[in-house]
């Protein structure tokens, strides 16, 4: 959906983007216990039947600290790749 426009469910191509906005918790992730580091989703939405995916909007700082999560847990980034 995100690089196609076009609905991997249905197939249709009435598909829209809701930008992530900061002032809605359901459009960020929180990273750490004190909700300062924070990356955020932007949403495909097909309007024929309904289905929709969430991605992360990539950035060099939501990289960065996504790097940095996946490290705490024990993993490398290169691993989930």
């Amino acid at each position: 959906m995100k690089h196609t426009g076009q609905c991997t469910k249905c197939r249709s191509y009435n598909v829209i983007k809701k930008e992530a906005n900061s002032m809605h918790q359901q459009d960020q992730v929180i990273l750490n216990s004190w909700g300062t580091k924070k990356i955020y989703l932007d949403n495909f939405i097909c309007t024929d039947c309904g289905y929709s995916e969430r991605f992360v909007q990539m950035n060099p700082k939501s990289e960065k600290l996504m790097k940095e999560r996946l490290k705490k847990q024990g993993g490398g980034f290169d691993e989930y790749v």
